[in-house]
């Protein structure tokens, strides 16, 4: 019982000597903000609202894209569908590939990815038949691939460009502008 009672004391008075201090507190006082931060925050906006445009398109159409490429109400679902049975894929690699090669090399890879897959998707519109309709699906799926690990960059370019004051702002404006690609999705499709 005394030994507890002397430990104890020991622990309350090594608390009492020390200040505590938070960490965070402490990395917002030695944290520079650079005025080039708010052009990374446009241009990861564009980039986040332009994967999200192709995620939905098409998918609100189905008897027009139905009627176009010459393939069922399941075969234009499975644009939707497979967007979303591969965003775990994409965000798996992307968190692989930044571990192993870094952030910048995995968003310009998830952006070639997303650019490559919309070209495809263009051209599969441009192209009609059911030919057209294979390409728009790898179209779709590459850039469903693509396009997590750039929606999933947005907290490291928080953390990593934003001070603490400012974070919060960051990641609205992300989210705002995937919801705004969403919507031009559907306003394109």
């Amino acid at each position: 019982m005394e030994l507890e009672t002397s430990m104890e004391d020991a622990l309350m008075q090594q608390a009492n000597a020390t200040s505590f201090e938070d960490p965070q507190v402490r990395e917002e006082k030695n944290f520079k903000t650079y005025p080039v931060r708010f052009y990374i925050l446009v241009v990861q906006c564009f980039t986040i609202m332009f994967a999200s445009t192709i995620r939905y398109s098409f998918s609100s159409i189905d008897d027009e894209a139905q009627a176009y490429w010459g393939v069922s109400s399941s075969a234009i679902d499975w644009l939707i569908s497979g967007s979303c049975l591969l965003y775990p894929v994409g965000s798996a690699v992307g968190e692989v590939l930044q571990a192993r090669q870094g952030f910048v090399t995995m968003v310009r890879s998830a952006q070639a990815l997303t650019t490559v897959g919309c070209a495809l998707r263009l051209l599969a519109c441009l192209w009609g038949t059911p030919g057209g309709y294979a390409l728009l699906l790898v179209g779709q799926m590459m850039g469903a691939v693509g396009a997590p690990p750039l929606f999933n960059s947005a907290g490291v370019v928080g953390t990593a460009w934003f001070p603490m004051a400012e974070r919060d702002n960051m990641l609205a404006c992300a989210v705002a502008a995937e919801l705004a690609g969403l919507s031009l999705g559907y306003f394109l499709s």
